[in-house]
């Protein structure tokens, strides 16, 4: 698709915007491609989240995107185990992408 304009938007880590909470319930990441910077700037907030959702891609779709694998393995590395995967978005045949619902460990039930 073609760029028709661009905006300017302000960007805070995860962190700094979580830094008040003691804990994070459930947490929603759809950020086109930027999943790993998120992951880099909520260290801290991603300890303290239980559930976590991130939209991942299978297909690259965004310019420098990182790859499900690599998102993945970052949020295994930090505790978390996939506990579900939503109904994959399909385009031409194959799985694009889908939610998967990730668990941090220490509140497992």
């Amino acid at each position: 698709s073609d760029v028709k304009s661009t905006v300017k938007v302000p960007v805070v880590t995860l962190d700094k915007l979580c830094s008040e909470l003691e804990e994070v319930s459930l947490l929603k990441v759809d950020v086109q491609g930027f999943e790993k910077s998120v992951v880099k700037g909520g260290l801290k907030t991603l300890t303290k989240t239980r559930f976590l959702i991130v939209e991942m891609n299978f297909q690259p779709i965004y310019e420098e995107e990182d790859s499900f694998q690599d998102i993945h393995k970052d949020l295994v590395k930090l505790n978390f185990y996939i506990r579900n995967i939503s109904p994959s978005f399909r385009y031409d045949g194959r799985s694009v992408s889908c939610d998967v619902i990730y668990e941090n460990k220490q509140y497992r039930l």
